[in-house]
């Protein structure tokens, strides 16, 4: 019974370390906005990135467009350069050209693509028996 068990811990850590490993690697993706009829690219956040996201203001507006900013080099890109360029006073006013919907849209993908937001693996142990 303690050769399984060992056994079996060694197939759960070679798993586990996959996981992390995977996790490890900063995933992007593109995304396009018809509205402004242009492309952005946001990435994956960490959990601690996430909970500074959440965590910036009191107000829900705020947070949705700090993490889509946070998110995208190409909103912080565009950002910079507005600021320079005196069209914007503050970086986060980059993200109120994008609509309400499209902004709800992003900010799921960011979630999604950082893994908080998807399908569960997780079932109890009779469910996987039947």
């Amino acid at each position: 019974m303690e050769r399984e068990k060992v056994i079996n811990f060694q197939s759960f850590a070679k798993k586990a370390v996959e996981k992390i490993e995977a996790k490890k690697k900063m995933r992007r993706k593109s995304l396009y906005i018809g509205d402004l009829e242009e492309t952005i690219e946001i990435r994956a956040l960490t959990d601690q990135e996430m909970s500074d996201c959440f965590e910036y203001s009191e107000d829900d507006y705020t947070n949705d467009k700090y993490t889509m900013y946070y998110a995208s080099p190409t909103l912080q890109e565009l950002a910079k350069y507005m600021k320079q360029e005196g069209m914007i006073q503050n970086h986060l006013d980059v993200c109120d050209s994008i609509s309400k919907v499209d902004r709800n849209k992003i900010v799921h993908e960011i979630l999604a693509l950082s893994g908080a937001l998807g399908e569960s693996t997780v079932k109890e142990l009779d469910e996987v028996k039947k």
